[in-house]
């Protein structure tokens, strides 16, 4: 069994052959002495337990079967071992003594006698033993470490005598400077400087060998010429008469320090130079909140007159922080990251920025708190930027719901179309419904396209995905169903997304709902086609009557030769052919409108015009379309009409087109007559000219259905010059 154990305890480990003896042995010495005991019976035993043990003591018989005590000695002296060793035996005989100590004991002790005093002299001899081991242990490990402390050490330990010539030098001074110790010994501390100070300093033995501690730092030259930086302090020996009698002192190699102090205020410098140059508002405080760094951005967008913070306090420079500030401050200077996003930041001179702002804590190398960073930056101009895109996309969408116009992508690599909430409103449905955002065209024509026009829609991809026009609008128009049942007509229009390669990956459009127009137009076109019927029967009956009328006058022409009478008959003559003009204009002019407008090449358009014999004609006329009422060709065959009619002598036309920002200026010519200044603002006003008067009327109707502007602005006397305005998105090149 084990006895308790003290701070300084001693683990003694008992062998004998007797039990009994082992019972007691383990008895006393735990009670009487404080030891940790072990006990076996047999020298075997112990050296199994020595060898895996930590053993101060070993006390053992000397009779025991198998391995006596002084074998068992012999051999554990043998393994190296000097754990102390007590012979403790009942045999008496001296040679038994001499031969156990002889052997290595530290202690004989015979048994008998009392037992409370045998086992207090075998205690005091366990102590002492044990105290001496452990007092040569001390005294080996303390010279060792001693020895290990000068030889080991990564500084070089010298002495001088008082005359200051080395008299020892550590041999650590080789693989510092290259030297061996033996190049210094009985040398002088000058000769010694003079051969590797990179400086001279002819003062320095003298600085060294005077009665104060001296120390100091210098440049030497090593054996192979580098340069290196040491650190020297002395110190002065004194003799018991107060005299010195020598210096010891230690050399530190600092070479690596100096390159780290060197490394570290270039790393000082160069973070000046990052922070300073830094595209954002940074600075960089102590915890006393004075600058450390700063960037020229926070020094400009602050508007700081004195950029020289550095070392000042931030909230001298800052006096009319609120406290709230301060107490971010305060927190993060207790390791807390603290940040915030669209602050208000009123300056002194009353305006108001935004900024978003870091704080955060940053740590010497001892892990605590050094300071803060703040990393700063004003948004104000982002911010106004993001109200206005808010009203803008506000407006937009004002807009789009004003015009029923919704909008959709189409990635052609997955096959799918991303829709979002407006767009399945528009259709009566939403996103939850839907699953998703994202589905295919199939699903789409099946869930919204009326049956009879899910065709158009794959018709649509499938011409985007063949495309090779990049600027190409695509455009048709088809029937949805919403979810109520109703149907709707809407406009789709999109272009084409092309990767590098030429290939389509993607399109973007917008539908727009045309209901309400397509309602109008299929009423208008009743309407149109019951005036077209109504024009067409009261045309036909007036022309009937108008030729009964031509009948009888002729008739009365025959019969009545008055001239009173024949004079009656040609007014009634002129009147009835004025009604027949006006009911072929009618005619045309009823037609204005009823069909689709489209696209004319304008090139095409100019060569059906009649040019008279005589009349030089020039066309200087690029590839354009234009886009205009069916009836476009008529406005050039009334041009050339006026010009020849009202031009007098006209022997010269020309037609070209000119661009103005963006609009085509097709410019009709002649060089007849002109038209007087005075006539120009009426000359389109229906029934204005010499002869019906609504050549001009009927050209300017044709032209204003998409848009289109006509004016006179030639020299009268000089010929006649027409205009004839077109707004973009109403032209473009032909291809």
């Amino acid at each position: 069994m084990t006895g308790a154990k003290r701070s300084e305890a001693i683990n003694v480990l008992v062998v004998d052959d007797d039990l009994n003896l082992l019972e007691l042995s383990d008895t006393m010495l735990t009670d009487l002495g404080g030891l940790n005991v072990e006990t076996v019976s047999s020298g075997k035993e112990a050296l199994t337990l020595l060898d895996s043990g930590d053993f101060d003591a070993v006390v053992c018989d000397y009779e025991m079967p198998g391995m006596n005590g002084i074998e068992l000695l012999m051999q554990i002296r043998a393994g190296g071992s000097k754990v102390p060793f007590i012979l403790f035996t009942g045999k008496g005989r001296e040679e038994v003594a001499i031969k156990a100590l002889n052997g290595g004991a530290d202690s004989y002790l015979q048994k008998g006698g009392d037992p409370t005093s045998l086992f207090i002299e075998l205690t005091h001899r366990i102590h002492g033993a044990v105290d001496r081991r452990r007092a040569e242990m001390a005294l080996l490990e303390s010279e060792h470490k001693f020895r290990m402390m000068v030889e080991a050490s990564p500084d070089v330990i010298w002495e001088l005598d008082a005359d200051g010539m080395f008299t020892y030098i550590s041999p650590r001074i080789e693989d510092m400077l290259g030297y061996s110790p033996e190049r210094f010994m009985g040398r002088s501390l000058a000769s010694i400087i003079e051969m590797m100070a990179v400086d001279d300093d002819a003062s320095f033995d003298q600085k060294v060998l005077n009665r104060n501690d001296f120390e100091t730092e210098f440049a030497v030259r090593d054996r192979n010429g580098r340069n290196q930086f040491i650190e020297i302090r002395s110190r002065p020996i004194f003799d018991e008469k107060g005299e010195i009698r020598g210096f010891r002192g230690f050399v530190h190699d600092i070479t690596e320090r100096k390159e780290t102090e060197t490394k570290i205020v270039h790393s000082f410098n160069l973070m000046q130079y990052i922070i300073s140059h830094a595209g954002s508002e940074i600075f960089v405080l102590d915890r006393n909140m004075r600058y450390l760094y700063v960037s020229d951005r926070f020094l400009d967008d602050y508007k700081l007159k004195d950029r020289n913070v550095l070392g000042k306090n931030h909230y001298d420079v800052f006096p009319d922080l609120p406290r709230s500030v301060k107490e971010v401050h305060k927190r993060v200077l207790e390791g807390e990251v603290i940040s915030k996003a669209n602050d208000q930041y009123n300056r002194d001179d009353g305006t108001v920025d935004w900024i978003n702002w870091d704080c955060r804590p940053w740590y010497e190398s001892d892990g605590t708190v050094g300071g803060i960073v703040l990393y700063t930056d004003i948004i104000t101009e982002q911010k106004n930027r993001e109200e206005e895109l808010q009203v803008n996309q506000r407006l937009l969408a004002d807009a789009m719901d004003l015009a029923k116009l919704v909008n959709w992508e189409y990635d052609v690599l997955r096959n799918v179309f991303i829709f979002n909430d407006r767009f399945y409103s528009f259709h009566g449905s939403n996103v939850e419904e839907m699953g998703g955002y994202e589905i295919s065209p199939e699903r789409y024509a099946k869930e919204f396209v009326h049956p009879d026009d899910a065709y158009m829609v794959a018709e649509a991809v499938q011409k985007a995905i063949e495309t090779k026009d990049s600027d190409r609008i695509f455009q048709f128009e088809h029937r949805i169903i919403r979810r109520d049942g109703a149907a709707r007509y809407v406009v789709v229009r999109f272009s084409v997304i092309m990767s590098k390669d030429g290939m389509v990956v993607g399109t973007k459009g917008g539908n727009q709902d045309i209901t309400d127009r397509i309602m109008s137009e299929n009423a208008l076109k009743r309407a149109n086609h019951r005036l077209d019927i109504l024009s067409s029967i009261t045309a036909h009956d007036t022309m009937n009557k108008l030729a009964v009328i031509w009948g009888n006058l002729e008739m009365v022409k025959m019969r009545y030769p008055d001239p009173a009478i024949q004079k009656m008959v040609s007014n009634i003559e002129k009147a009835a052919a004025s009604i027949q003009t006006q009911v072929k204009f009618l005619q045309q002019y009823n037609r204005l409108g009823t069909s689709a407008q489209t696209l004319h090449v304008l090139r095409d358009v100019i060569l059906t015009v009649q040019v008279p014999e005589g009349v030089q004609f020039q066309m200087d006329i690029p590839d354009v379309k234009i886009f205009a009422d069916p009836m476009f060709e008529k406005v050039f065959a009334n041009l050339m009409d006026n010009s020849i009619r009202h031009g007098e002598k006209v022997s010269k036309i020309s037609i070209k087109t000119e661009q103005q920002g963006g609009e085509l200026i097709i410019v009709w010519e002649d060089d007849g007559a002109g038209i007087p200044a005075q006539d120009k603002e009426y000359i389109f006003e229906p029934g204005f000219g010499k002869n019906t008067g609504y050549g001009l009327f009927l050209t300017r109707e044709i032209l204003s259905i998409t848009d289109l502007k006509i004016r006179e602005n030639g020299i009268f006397g000089k010929g006649a010059r027409f205009e004839i305005r077109v707004p973009i998105g109403k032209w473009h090149q032909a291809k």
